[in-house]
């Protein structure tokens, strides 16, 4: 695995971790997406900060694709969880 799909690969799980937690302590799915996806990209801007120890010139840039892409999967995380729910509740109910 290279460098980028490891770095890839990282972001994707923090994504994926951050959407879980945000998902399970909010009700309001598009704030929950937005909330993570901004958590996600930051959290990932910090630590390639403190492993650089340099702020990239085009850290702007990555912030905002990493924003989108953590959008994407915060909401693909959030729907799998409303589906989940909405099946508990319905079993429940029965």
């Amino acid at each position: 695995m290279g460098h980028s799909a490891g770095g890839f690969a990282a972001f994707c799980a923090v994504s994926v971790l951050v959407s879980l937690a945000v998902h399970l302590r909010m009700q309001k799915f598009l704030v929950a997406c937005l909330v993570s996806a901004i958590i996600s990209s930051l959290l990932i801007q910090l630590v390639e900060v403190l492993m650089s120890g340099y702020l990239d010139p085009f850290f702007a840039i990555a912030l905002v694709n990493s924003t989108f892409l953590a959008l994407g999967i915060s909401v693909v995380v959030g729907r799998i969880l409303a589906i989940i729910r909405r099946r508990r509740r319905e079993s429940n109910h029965t």
